[in-house]
């Protein structure tokens, strides 16, 4: 398990694959890939509640390897008793104490030291660094009191602890402007002529050359935050280390209450809080992350019978993801670095810090790069109650039950705070040459930080059959029946358009108003079958209707 990360053996199951965006998803967060559904369409659950976020449906919350029992994974025709969401469906399952006392104390150690040079590190270059140290304890036991409290055969605990302190970096390839480039010589460049667009006729300028008098005294401030070129040619002429850090602490307690032979409760609390370091191939490109996830499970089982249990779960998910870039108040550059350029009617504060986002094609782009231009606050609360009843009569194990859930998101962000200057070559036939004279071929105005958010109760009831028929022949079938009730606006910031789409409702805001018209029809019949053949072959096949979440995707 690289990384000690549980939820990775996922992808030992058939057709189950590691998201592709995992390492791009806010807060790092883990998804999957399964039954040919997207990596944000999963469920993943810990002792049978939600640790995923809501806004983008994968998890931050990675609990340690040591403090989990067991990992269940559903992909494809899964039975009633799943649903809500389309793809795979992942719950693990806590430790419990016992009646004697056990105890681990470990460290996961990756180095450099021990590695090959990546491939792509340029001739000469030193590997990149990587220092990987996962480390922590885990107990669990009968919980004992000498001379008050002896818990054997009723009571246990279980507690574990997990610190990572990764420092890495990847070899990273970029293209940025030549010395020459800065100073308005575009003479390297060969395969196109640099024309004038503001003199009558875009006459051309003599050997790609611009006058220094004509040079953007913007442009050139805004270079300082560009690196030197580190290798030769116009274009992938800069290499570097891009560092990712990743700094968690993470705490999972358990303990279990067994009252008679029919009765056993549990209460489960973990708690991780984790700080990232995304780096980009431009070094004042990236950003800080701070992660908190906070979740909670009360479980109580009934044995009603030799022939029937009753499960109920009680709990809460709530997590916080926040960006910050490296201009924010107190991090590595001044939040008013923005306002120091110089552009008329363009500043920078400490609640909008930083620099508008220049991006020049084919080069590297400046004040934002993969989601590092804006600061950004999310948090994410799912309160979860379900029950599922099982029954065992003659060859037939029946299951019901229903799960409820409240969904809420908030986020103050904007895509692009400080605004957005494009240069395309369009018009001096060179996207250099329109950058260095000033001359952008879009322009995105600035905005502020804006609060929205949304929240939604889901309904499900299910029920489904395993039929034993035979010896060879056993059927599984059963109908689960959702209800999303209306998503609406938490802050009465969100609009909608009219029928007619020429109009925005509500006309003012803030006002809360139903996202969509109701969805009442989600009946997810499901069918599936296992035939034994012969003692070496047997035949499987299922069907099902699947419905995934809409508020859940943005």
């Amino acid at each position: 398990l690289n990384g000690r990360d549980a939820m990775r053996l996922a992808i030992t199951t058939p057709g189950v694959l590691n998201g592709f965006k995992t390492t791009g998803n806010p807060g790092g967060g883990q998804g999957f890939i399964g039954a040919g559904t997207r990596e944000i369409q999963n469920s993943i659950s810990l002792d049978g509640v939600s640790i995923m976020t809501n806004l983008i449906t994968q998890t931050t919350l990675r609990p340690s390897v040591d403090a989990i029992q067991e990992v269940q994974v559903q992909t494809g025709t899964y039975p009633a008793q799943y649903g809500g969401y389309l793809g795979v469906q992942i719950n693990m399952v806590t430790k419990s104490g016992t009646n004697d006392f056990h105890g681990s104390v470990f460290e996961f150690l990756r180095n450099d030291k021990l590695d090959a040079k990546n491939f792509f590190t340029r001739a000469g270059a030193s590997k990149a660094p990587l220092r990987q140290n996962q480390f922590g304890v885990n107990a669990s036991g009968p919980v004992w009191i000498p001379k008050v409290y002896d818990g054997k055969n009723k009571t246990f605990f279980m507690f574990g602890w997990e610190s990572l302190r990764l420092s890495s970096a990847a070899p990273g390839i970029d293209s940025v402007l030549t010395p020459k480039m800065r100073q308005g010589d575009l003479s390297e460049v060969t395969t196109v002529t640099i024309v004038d667009p503001l003199a009558p006729g875009r006459p051309a300028f003599p050997g790609n050359i611009i006058p220094t008098n004509r040079i953007s005294a913007q442009s050139l401030k805004i270079l300082q935050y560009m690196p030197q070129a580190n290798g030769s040619g116009v274009l992938n002429n800069f290499n570097t280390n891009v560092p990712n850090n990743n700094n968690t602490d993470q705490y999972t307690f358990r303990i279990d209450q067994s009252i008679g032979e029919q009765n056993r409760l549990f209460f489960r609390y973990s708690y991780s809080d984790t700080t990232l370091l995304n780096g980009n191939t431009n070094p004042y490109n990236g950003y800080n992350q701070p992660v908190g996830d906070r979740n909670f499970v009360f479980g109580y089982t009934r044995v009603l019978s030799g022939s029937a249990v009753n499960d109920f779960r009680f709990g809460r998910h709530h997590s916080t993801i926040d960006s910050l870039n490296f201009f924010t108040p107190g991090s590595q550059y001044p939040a008013d670095a923005g306002t120091q350029l110089g552009i008329p009617g363009f500043t920078t504060s400490d609640e909008n810090p930083g620099l508008p986002v220049t991006a020049i094609a084919n080069y590297m782009p400046i004040g934002g790069q993969n989601m590092a231009s804006t600061n950004w606050f999310q948090n994410d609360t799912t309160w979860q109650i379900s029950d599922s009843f099982s029954f065992t009569k003659g060859a037939h194990n029946l299951v019901a039950g229903f799960d409820s859930r409240k969904v809420i998101t908030n986020r103050t962000a904007n895509n692009a705070p400080r605004g957005q200057f494009s240069f395309n070559g369009q018009l001096s036939n060179h996207p250099v040459a329109d950058f260095l004279l000033g001359l952008p071929n879009q322009v995105v105005s600035p905005g502020p930080l804006f609060p929205g958010g949304g929240e939604q109760w889901r309904y499900s009831w299910f029920f489904q059959d395993k039929w034993q028929v035979n010896s060879k022949l056993t059927l599984n079938y059963g109908l689960r029946y959702e209800l999303p009730i209306v998503p609406e606006s938490t802050t009465g910031n969100g609009t909608i358009l009219n029928p007619e789409q020429t109009a925005f409702i509500p006309a003012q805001v803030p006002s809360k108003i139903p996202y969509h018209n109701g969805d009442h029809d989600n009946f997810a019949p499901r069918f599936g079958f296992a035939y034994q053949a012969t003692d070496r072959f047997v035949v499987r096949a299922g069907y099902g209707i699947f419905f995934g979440g809409i508020f859940n995707v943005g």
